[in-house]
């Protein structure tokens, strides 16, 4: 029996900027859904454009300087019902990717790629630098979202934490493939 997905992604922010030098116009405030429009993105069960059936999320630690695979093959994730994920053949895709860390201070960062590996997923990210451009590196979170066509998986997304400290993060990845 197929799951039902229904999923709906929306991005909310809000401030104000003083400047106590101006008494005319003392504060602009600013409000995403009231004075800017509020960017959302949703999904229905399916395969095709701006659909998914399957998702995957999870707390995860990753060491000083060590790399965290998160296997697409598979052989390494499941659903919250136990079901495989397999995105390596039947044109499987990632239609959203976020990372969050946990605690964020500015120091913690991960990083997702590298592009050299022609395996590893890219999010997005194009061209054959092994540099540290040619990762997706990010220290709070990151959202990647390819809705119509979606990321081209690979076999696995690598995780890398460059820093001295132990960094732990949640990863939320909606996915599609015919089979599921």
């Amino acid at each position: 029996m197929a799951n039902n997905l229904d999923v709906s992604l929306t991005f909310s922010a809000s401030g104000t900027l003083e400047n106590p030098l101006d008494a005319s116009i003392p504060v602009d405030g600013f409000e995403v859904g009231s004075t800017w429009p509020s960017p959302s993105i949703t999904f229905d069960t399916g395969v095709g454009s701006s659909q998914a059936n399957n998702w995957f999320h999870d707390e995860r630690t990753i060491l000083t300087t060590v790399t965290d695979t998160i296997r697409l093959d598979g052989t390494g994730v499941t659903n919250g019902f136990g079901q495989t994920i397999d995105l390596s053949s039947g044109g499987g895709v990632v239609r959203v990717a976020i990372f969050q860390i946990d605690t964020p201070d500015g120091t913690k960062k991960l990083r997702v790629g590298p592009l050299a590996d022609a395996a590893a997923f890219k999010g997005g990210i194009t061209g054959t630098s092994t540099a540290q451009n040619a990762y997706k590196e990010f220290t709070h979170w990151e959202i990647m979202t390819a809705p119509i066509a979606g990321f081209t998986p690979g076999t696995y997304i690598l995780i890398n934490n460059p820093t001295g400290v132990t960094v732990t993060y949640w990863v939320w990845l909606l996915v599609s493939k015919t089979g599921f």
